[in-house]
Parts: C-alpha cells; sequence; structure tokens
C-alpha cells in the first residue's frame, strides 16, 4: 500500500513541476509575414539581439501564410550584412497553436484571415514596413523602431530579467 502511494506522490511532484516550468515560459512574440522569409526572418532576428542584448528573457518565431520553401539568397545576404546568419532557417506556415500561445501577434502587412480574431487584443499589425527588396536599409530601420517599441512594452509588462 505504502509503495503505491508512494507512486502516487511522486508522479504529482513530477507533474506539478512540469506545469509550473510550463508556466515559467517566456513570453513568446510570434511575427507574420506572407512568405515567413524576408519581413518576419527580419523582425525575429532583430528581436531576438536586442531582447538578448538587454537581457529580457523572451522568445520569438517567424511564420508565413503563405510560406516560401527557403528564404531567398538575396535576404540572407542582407541580413548577413547585418550579421544574422540565417541561411539554414525554414520558413514554416503560421498555424492556431503558434497564435494561441504567443503573447503577441505581430501581422507585417499580411491579414491573418480567422486567426486574427484569434489573437485578439495580443494582435499587432506593422503595415508600414516597405518591401526589403523596394529599400532594405529603410525595411531594416522601420523594422528596428518598431522591435525596440515592442520590447520597451514587453519588458515593462512581461520579460523576466535574466
Amino acid at each position: 500500500m505504502f509503495e503505491r502511494s508512494w507512486y502516487g506522490a511522486v508522479a504529482l511532484v513530477i507533474a506539478s513541476r512540469l506545469v509550473a516550468g510550463a508556466a515559467e515560459a517566456p513570453p513568446q512574440v510570434v511575427f507574420v509575414c506572407e512568405h515567413g522569409s524576408a519581413k518576419s526572418l527580419l523582425a525575429l532576428s532583430i528581436f531576438e539581439r536586442e531582447a538578448k542584448r538587454q537581457g529580457l528573457e523572451l522568445r520569438a518565431v517567424s511564420r508565413g501564410t503563405a510560406p516560401d520553401a527557403s528564404v531567398p539568397p538575396a535576404v540572407v545576404e542582407w541580413l548577413r550584412g547585418d550579421g544574422f546568419d540565417v541561411k539554414s532557417f525554414e520558413p514554416r506556415a503560421l498555424k492556431a497553436a503558434d497564435v494561441a500561445s504567443a503573447t503577441r501577434v505581430v501581422a507585417i502587412g499580411v491579414d491573418l484571415g480567422p486567426l486574427a480574431a484569434e489573437a485578439g487584443a495580443r494582435l499587432e499589425k506593422w503595415d508600414d514596413i516597405p518591401p526589403l527588396g523596394a529599400s532594405y536599409p529603410k525595411a531594416r530601420d522601420a523594422m528596428a523602431a518598431h522591435v525596440a517599441s515592442l520590447l520597451r512594452e514587453l519588458a515593462r509588462r512581461d520579460a523576466p530579467k535574466r
């Protein structure tokens, strides 16, 4: 009898630690553009670098509504020029699970369709980012300004410090 209750107690402790660990997961931002291989990837890259530099425990992912098979070579080169290595990045489609687990969903020049309603108040739209191909420096600077603002807000609200 003791053995069975002991196993139950151990299982309960393990389960509670798993639930507590899940609750302590760092906030996650989902950046979404059409192809998941340019604007959202640029946002992800800037966001991760700046969050790390500021010592913020935040995560981000890049998604697309109609993802490319790979990152276009021009985008790889532009981002490499800013110190980001994205050559092995694989664009992925936005899923309902991404939206459900996100602290913030950022739609960059794209309509999320039914998933916009799922995001609700967590949805933010950045429709003023120019295409990277038109002027990478302008797109990068506009993206960096948005990311800086988002990081300030999340740092005040959600981000545990390391």
